[in-house]
């Protein structure tokens, strides 16, 4: 090989590893080439052979790899040898498919004109001039590299690119998915196997498609100069990239790839960001075709083997949201994010609207707050409406002090024109919060005081807060006038939403065909986050945990695809049911749905249980096989995560949907609710509400003896059982009372006619 040194024998310093034999290679093969002389286009460099050299003896002494060959200032004649004596198999070593391979460059680069040529080019020493431009045929395109690497397939190939417009690469191979892996991973051992195992073929470059890259920065007379990228790899590589998670602080003993981008972009950015003297740098990470999952993994020369414990949990929360220690699951959202914390750090109000299903709590809990917690070490509270919001804020004892580092979240704002039990309530809740907004707006050091408050709601109420109490406070002072409309994730970001949770959790999809099948379902249902959560949540519950491989024949014959995943759930439970329960499956749905302007939205409905017996009880009926029912369908539901258990701040067990999307996402839901009819729904909330002023306060209630909707419910008793069914037994008595009484009022009235018709007969 024309000017080539092949390293074989160096002084080691620590002791020796066995790469190959620890990643499950064969062999590990580097071949590096660094360019300085140009003396045909007066363009010498300081680095580049420097950086190969320094980087050779790395490689071999700290990461012992079989071979490692070095060429310096090769002509293009030497440069084309090279990449021809690769693939020659008569050549010692000889590099097969099943070795890992490290392909280095450093020197001049050049653009070139993507989709009318090469996308970019290397210079060799002997490249020559034309007029004020180079001449190409005196130039190497980047894409003779490519094809000598696709040649030699090997399982593992990384190339790294130290030099002007090295982001011109990315164009040569197709992007994939891996390029959205831009954070770090925990490596579990089924991790370490799956990058291992996987093919790698992956790209790091110094600098972005159209940015040049740093000769050198520093003492113009050192003695041995480093680009600032090559200063940075070499860090790495002696274990400085390795992330080490907070406690132990020990790391797990392996440096990806991913690792080495991370270390690398933030001390190349944030050096060249810093040096007027040069333009910032981007380095960056992605794909060649081919490249399957796999990560280039080296050994940190510190640290022996060790992998992350895990603990088994599912990455997806179902149909409820994110909570806030939740953060390393939250993917899609990080724009929107960073746009929210640029808000606030310029108001202390905050309001975050947007349509039903977009997430906007898992938004805030696992989105915006974690960033606020690292920055301010914030504490949050979090706070629904729900049916007596004033009542609940009062014996929440909620302690918001204007002088400590506070997030309160008013999450859900809009139960207060959908929950809200009474305008008593609506208004004192208004009042309160008038008043923390009022101190709040025309706090004396407002600048200085460290409470936030953020409000979620759904988009189409937000008329009616526009019209209230608050909103006339908070559109008060210009200054304060902060309303974020959160918009429709981008395909991009509906990705990294679905698929990037089970990365971080160590599964991986069986093909990027499947990844494309799911992508393709979730863009048709934008505003259906909580259904493509709730499915993903029971494609991981029946996923071998040891293969943990998610594969399409569960994704369309078992779950009948994310979006149908509910529905297919909520199906199965109906039908294990006998037809005793199916009827109380359908009376416990008819009770937690409610209707407001238009739309179908949850309900919570209290229950009693064994610890609390004096509390209210909605689903308690007439016969006992009936509450047994009840109590068995209420398990299953909440057992599959489609409703939720709950204590109000009074101490008043409930239950609820965990989500509107079991409402108006399953279809025989739907049904029930249309067979149903509205008007019958609306009853029937209007009879509870009766009910429950009566259980409240016998002695005072106001019953329905002169109401006219006690015929109604006369009506519907006089007709088949299960259209009568759905009265409780506290209705069943309320109704009783009323018809009592209103026998008596008929009875009275009778004799009060009877008087009268007597006077007139006897003409009195």
């Amino acid at each position: 090989m024309p000017r080539a040194l092949k390293i074989t024998s160096l002084t080691l310093i620590m002791p020796k590893i066995n790469r190959s034999k620890l990643l499950g290679f064969p062999n590990s093969h580097a071949i590096l080439v660094g360019i300085d002389e140009y003396p045909h286009i007066n363009g010498h460099l300081k680095s580049a052979v420097n950086d190969a050299t320094r980087l050779a003896e790395l490689l071999k002494k700290e990461q012992d790899f079989s071979s490692v060959e070095l060429l310096t200032n090769p002509t293009k004649a030497e440069l084309l040898a090279l990449f021809s004596q690769l693939t020659n198999e008569a050549k010692d070593p000889v590099i097969k498919p099943e070795d890992a391979l490290l392909f280095y460059y450093a020197g001049h680069g050049k653009a070139g004109v993507f989709n009318e040529g090469p996308a970019g080019y290397f210079l060799p020493s002997d490249t020559k001039p034309e007029a004020a431009n180079l001449q190409n045929n005196s130039l190497v395109p980047m894409e003779m590299l490519f094809d000598t690497l696709k040649q030699l397939n090997c399982q593992h190939t990384l190339l790294i690119l130290d030099c002007c417009f090295a982001g011109k690469f990315r164009h040569i191979g197709s992007k994939r998915r891996d390029a959205l892996q831009t954070h770090f991973l925990p490596l579990y051992e089924e991790r370490f196997e799956r990058y291992r195992s996987n093919k790698a073929w992956q790209v790091l470059v110094s600098a972005g498609p159209t940015e040049t890259a740093a000769d050198w920065m520093g003492d113009r007379n050192a003695l041995e100069k480093h680009s600032p990228f090559a200063e940075a790899l070499f860090k790495a590589l002696e274990g400085r990239a390795e992330i080490k998670p907070p406690g132990k602080n020990l790391g797990d003993g392996v440096i990806t790839a991913q690792e080495l981008y991370l270390y690398l972009w933030n001390e190349v950015e944030q050096r060249s960001r810093t040096n007027t003297q040069f333009d910032t740098q981007h380095p960056d990470i992605y794909p060649m075709a081919d490249h399957e999952g796999g990560q280039f993994m080296f050994l940190d020369p510190k640290h022996a083997l060790n992998f992350a414990e895990r603990k088994e949990r599912n990455p997806y929360p179902g149909l409820r949201a994110y909570r806030k220690d939740e953060a390393d699951l939250f993917f899609g959202r990080k724009k929107q994010v960073q746009e929210v914390l640029n808000k606030l750090e310029k108001t202390h109000v905050l309001i975050v609207s947007a349509p039903s299903g977009f997430g906007k709590t898992s938004f805030i809990q696992a989105g915006v707050f974690p960033k606020l917690k690292e920055a301010l070490d914030a504490e949050l509270l979090v706070f629904r409406p729900g049916p007596k919001p004033a009542s609940e804020w009062t014996a929440l004892n909620f302690k918001v002090d204007l002088d400590r580092q506070q997030v309160v979240l008013i999450d859900q704002l809009e139960e207060l024109y959908t929950a809200c039990e009474s305008a008593e309530q609506q208004e004192q809740f208004e009042d309160a919060l008038v008043d923390l907004l009022e101190t709040l707006v025309h706090h004396p050091k407002m600048h200085q005081q460290k409470l936030k408050v953020i409000f979620t709601i759904r988009s189409d109420f937000e008329w009616q807060f526009k019209a209230s109490k608050i909103a006339e406070v908070f559109w008060e002072n210009e200054t304060h006038k902060v309303f974020y409309r959160l918009p429709p994730m981008i395909l991009s970001e509906l990705k990294e939403a679905i698929v990037q949770p089970a990365f971080v959790e160590a599964y991986d999809f069986e093909s990027e065909t499947l990844i494309d099948h799911l992508l393709e379902e979730a863009s048709y249902a934008p505003g259906a986050l909580p259904l493509l959560s709730f499915g993903m949540n029971a494609w991981i519950t029946h996923t071998n945990k040891q293969e943990r491989l998610l594969r399409s024949n569960f994704y369309f014959d078992k779950l009948g695809g994310i979006s149908g995943a509910l529905s297919k759930c909520a199906d199965e439970i109906y039908h294990s049911l006998s037809f005793g329960e199916h009827d109380a499956m359908q009376r416990i749905l008819l009770r937690m749905v409610d209707l407001k302007d238009g739309a179908y939205i949850r309900r919570r409905v209290p229950v009693r249980t064994s610890a609390h017996p004096l509390h209210l009880h909605e689903l308690d009926y007439p016969k006992d096989f009936e509450d047994l029912s009840i109590n068995k369908v209420l398990g299953r539901l909440v057992e599959a995560g489609l409703v939720v258990r709950g204590i109000d701040a009074f101490g008043q067990p409930y239950v609820e949907p965990v989500h509107d999307a079991l409402i108006n996402f399953w279809p025989r839901c739907l049904k029930w609710i249309q067979d149903f009819g509205e008007d019958r729904l609306i009853l029937q909330r209007q009879l509870w509400t009766a009910v429950k002023a009566y259980l409240q306060d016998k002695e005072n209630a106001f019953y329905w003896e002169q109401d006219p909707r006690l015929e109604v419910i006369e009506a519907l008793l006089r007709k088949r059982k299960w259209e009568a069914g759905w009265f409780n037994q506290a209705e069943i008595d309320f109704i009783q009372i009323s018809q009592e009484k209103q026998q008596h009022l008929n009875q009275d009235l009778a004799k009060e006619n009877k008087k009268l018709t007597i006077k007139d007969q006897l003409g009195f």
